[in-house]
């Protein structure tokens, strides 16, 4: 199949099928594909196999580093023992994904009081004495003065990771001259680090993730993202995190641009343990589980389901994402039909079977109804009322997360008495959807829901 060249960015669609098809075979592409428009790489249309649409990229873009990405990259650069707590504002969900609205966001003042805040304290424990031992590459020639030689050498050095690309002369003079100001003002060296850090962890080319582009010497008039910028879009779209010091090697040495560079990078980081953080950041965006913070059932009717169920239903089903498509490298088709998965004591319980010491891989017989990821708790506590189940809800669930259809909200006007009076004559489910399907105001939208 031949592909358009991309008019305003360079990362084109047969690199994102690549990926897609090593993470899962081809059927995954079923799941990727709503990525794969966020991380501008829109596919031809299937209707029009051979000629394709004239611009097959999206345009360069700026978006805001999410909180699990923020704290995923800081761990990479800093190690995991650097914690914070910290809480940013989420993304509106915007065309199905959370990770969309990462282009819109805006930034408030409370939002900045809290990134400062958040990069004071992380710049106190990187330079603070548990820690400089091993995360500063050089001791200053006196504590109590600045040291312009060190203070270069450690903040550009991480500034090229925190920026994920290296800094510029001017930049970089910036930084380092806000160090020793801070270091000879303070009377101590680390203390001028840390003022210098802060700056860089607040600094928009950490906190804003953008696409650069550069004129395509194979393509007069067309631009291509530049080596960096295919950086981040490999990495957050693959390990959830800012590229690590190999991948940003690869685009300073031009490997991005080789067919055989860019696979070897693909190759490596899909082999990573970070995939896993990827695959689960990505379908936890996907099924829409942050709405399961809020989801709340009639205590009087589920008496055994509360907090704990909600959280170990929601890690069931990514344990078993990650297990079928990245451990065991099954088709993404399997996702509905395996009896494979795993399970907590609060799942036990729900599921009716012996409560587990922990979680454990947990099979369920073969004359069980629960097989796939349909039948567990995540999707069908999730995708129904308080106090009772709900074929309606699941339905439209089943259409709009895994079929990309969009299903019509219902009129303003639409008048519920009709079936509020029958629910005390109506003794089952299918009851009440037939009589949804009777009247025509309702029909329209529950022919598409329900059946399903």
């Amino acid at each position: 199949m031949p592909y358009p060249p991309a008019r305003r960015t360079g990362w084109r669609w047969p690199l994102a099928r690549g990926i897609a098809s090593r993470l899962a075979g081809i059927a995954l592409m079923v799941a990727i594909a709503p990525l794969a428009r966020a991380a501008g790489t829109a596919p031809a249309p299937v209707d029009s196999p051979s000629t394709g649409p004239a611009d097959a990229a999206t345009a360069a873009r700026m978006r805001l580093i999410s909180q699990e990405q923020y704290f995923n990259s800081l761990g990479y650069v800093f190690g995991p023992d650097i914690q914070v707590a910290a809480h940013f504002a989420p993304f509106a969900r915007t065309d199905g994904l959370v990770a969309n609205g990462s282009a819109s966001a805006g930034v408030t003042i409370a939002q900045m009081q809290e990134f400062q805040r958040t990069a004071a304290s992380l710049a106190a424990q990187v330079v603070g004495p548990a820690n400089r031992a091993y995360l500063v590459p050089c001791k200053p020639r006196d504590e109590a003065r600045a040291d312009p030689a060190c203070a270069r050498k450690f903040l550009l050095q991480v500034g090229r990771l925190l920026f994920r690309r290296p800094l510029d002369k001017a930049a970089a003079d910036a930084v380092v001259a806000r160090s020793d100001e801070a270091a000879n003002q303070l009377h101590d060296f680390y203390g001028g680090l840390a003022a210098a850090l802060e700056g860089l962890l607040m600094a928009p080319q950490s906190l804003f993730i953008t696409d650069r582009t550069e004129a395509d010497p194979a393509r007069p008039g067309y631009a291509r993202l530049d080596g960096y910028s295919v950086a981040s879009r490999l990495s957050f779209f693959l390990w959830n995190a800012a590229p690590d010091d190999e991948l940003l090697r690869a685009a300073e040495t031009g490997q991005l641009r080789t067919a055989n560079g860019l696979a070897k990078q693909v190759d490596r980081m899909l082999a990573s343990p970070r995939l896993e953080t990827g695959v689960r950041a990505f379908f936890d965006d996907m099924l829409r589980f942050d709405d399961l913070a809020v989801l709340a059932k009639d205590p009087g009717i589920y008496p055994t389901f509360g907090a704990e169920t909600v959280a170990d239903a929601r890690e069931q089903t990514l344990r078993t994402l990650v297990d079928q498509l990245v451990v065991r490298k099954r088709d993404y088709r399997d996702l509905f039909t395996s009896r494979d998965t795993f399970i907590s004591p609060s799942l036990a319980v729900i599921y009716g079977v012996a409560a587990p010491p922990g979680w454990t891989a947990y099979t369920s017989p073969a004359d069980s109804p629960r097989a796939g990821l349909l039948t567990q708790v995540s999707f069908l506590a999730a995708h129904a009322h308080p106090g009772r189940s709900s074929p309606t809800l699941r339905g439209k669930a089943l259409r709009e997360l895994l079929l990309c259809q969009t299903v019509p909200r219902p009129p303003p006007n639409v008048d519920f008495s009709l079936l509020e009076d029958a629910n005390s004559r109506l003794k089952t489910a299918r009851e009440r959807l037939d009589l949804h399907r009777s009247n025509p105001v309702c029909a329209g939208c529950h022919k598409l829901t329900d059946p399903i």
